[in-house]
């Protein structure tokens, strides 16, 4: 009896097999009829995205097991947003790359080991939809960063549990419940990020390593300085003494700067090209052009004998190194006297080698998410303002505190206005006393770039300009 009731299920598994291979054999069939057809119309260039899609998809089969594991029991998953903060020294950035210590990876971990992620996803964020409002750079802290996901929340303890196994420097503020169709990074409506800049980044450069810009104006032997610079080769700089540390520190920025500097903070508002803000974006690319709804600038404060500046940006969305390097643009024209309508200038076609200040002084304050609460009114509003109490102490003791130890212990700020300075010959050509880019004036590897994108036959580099080519490291561009 057993095994006739067994026939109609044999046969009717290899009915669903040959189903299955006959699928499978004629969607190769209309492959090859799509890919060696004349045509190239968009329909069958679908057809084929398509084709390929149902003809490489793996069919489903259980987890394999080993035979003594024992299998753990399925507790639901909700869809929530993870807010969280964390202090980014020591991390290679937020995101998780195999081989490097991430934020990214260190919360995996914990989540797996507090059970808001069970064993069976813990090899795999992609399958609880974990996605993240804001990528970091390395080193950049995080105050208000959300996470989407998938996570087993019904332990009220949760948030405690996490936090026990992560270090100091990373806390999870909460989980809020959302509709499972939540999606941190698209229904993030803008970004707020703060960055704490030493007033002493904004004194005046030593003339010599800049003789075309407005502060060589009174600078003996010019023409000496001049054909230094442009000798396409870093300038060597003898390392600062404790006094010149000193004068550096005990720098205080007049009111007069003070606005210069605001003003070309304020130029930034609005839609603009920042194809030369980031990496590897042109100007033609759509994705280059980005919304800058506010750029503000604190009044100075003290902190460790050092005058401080607090800048706090609200964008819909950035690119990488963005902010650095809008710092670092309006920070190199106030250094050098050079008139800050070239802010107008650099998002035109027209390109510019620009450096970007240190990571160490970058924190995303918070994701914003509004529009999210106004469509889903019933739910809880995912804001940080219920977390005041936990993130303020946080803020202080692993973001400000930790800006102003590291400037204090590794001089970070004055090395990089150091290590700018010795490759002046690489911006010098539009810092200069006309506030004009002059394009004759590049070196001589910006130029072969330029080359190498239009088209042209440019010849090789020999290895003394190869190397000089290397020393333009990402740490200054």
């Amino acid at each position: 009896m057993d095994n006739n009731k067994e026939v109609p299920i044999v046969e009717e598994s290899k009915k669903i097999l040959t189903e299955q291979i006959i699928d499978d054999n004629n969607g190769k069939r209309k492959l090859n009829e799509v890919e060696n057809s004349n045509e190239s119309n968009v329909d069958n260039k679908k057809d084929l995205k398509k084709i390929k899609k149902q003809t490489t998809r793996k069919p489903w089969a259980p987890k394999e097991r080993k035979e003594d594991e024992v299998v753990e029991k399925r507790r639901p998953k909700k869809k929530c947003a993870l807010l969280m903060g964390f202090c980014g020294t020591g991390y290679q950035g937020m995101q998780i790359n195999p081989g490097a210590k991430t934020i990214e990876g260190d919360l995996w971990k914990a989540l797996v080991e507090a059970k808001a992620v069970s064993k069976d996803n813990a090899e795999d964020p992609k399958k609880i939809s974990f996605v993240r409002a804001a990528r970091t750079d390395k080193g950049v802290h995080a105050i208000g960063q959300v996470i989407s996901g998938k996570f087993i929340i019904e332990d009220e303890n949760i948030v405690d549990k996490i936090n026990a196994v992560l270090p100091e420097q990373i806390r999870v503020w909460d989980f809020i419940r959302t509709s499972n169709s939540f999606h941190a990074k698209n229904a993030a409506d803008s970004r707020i990020y703060e960055y704490l800049l030493p007033s002493y980044c904004l004194m005046p450069a030593n003339p010599i390593y800049y003789p075309n810009s407005g502060i060589a104006k009174d600078l003996q032997n010019k023409e000496n300085f001049v054909r230094k610079v442009n000798n396409n080769e870093p300038v060597e700089i003898p390392p600062y003494t404790e006094e010149e540390i000193q004068k550096f520190r005990d720098f205080r920025i007049s009111e007069e700067k003070l606005e210069t500097f605001r003003k070309a903070l304020e130029m930034y508002v609005g839609s603009h090209n920042y194809h030369n803000f980031t990496v590897g974006k042109k100007f033609e690319e759509e994705s280059s052009t980005r919304y800058i709804i506010s750029f503000k600038c604190s009044d100075p404060f003290i902190r460790n004998g050092v005058e401080w500046l607090s800048l706090k940006i609200q964008g819909q969305a950035f690119m990488i190194h963005q902010i650095r390097k809008m710092i670092g643009f309006v920070v190199m024209l106030l250094r050098t006297e050079t008139t800050i309508d070239l802010i107008s200038t650099a998002f035109t076609k027209i390109k510019m080698n620009i450096p970007k200040v240190p990571g160490d002084g970058l924190w995303l304050d918070q994701v914003v998410i509004q529009s999210y609460s106004k469509r889903f009114p019933n739910n809880k509003p995912i804001t940080f303002e219920p977390y005041k109490d936990k993130i303020e102490p946080f803020r202080e003791k692993y973001v400000y505190s930790k800006i102003v130890e590291e400037e204090h212990n590794s001089n970070c700020f004055i090395e990089w206005l150091k290590c700018v300075d010795s490759h002046s010959w690489e911006i010098q050509y539009f810092l200069n006393s006309e506030g004009i880019v002059k394009l004759d004036e590049r070196p001589d590897y910006l130029i072969q770039q330029e080359k190498i994108e239009n088209g042209e036959k440019v010849k090789k580099s020999t290895e003394s300009e190869a190397q000089v080519e290397n020393q333009s490291t990402d740490d200054i561009f």
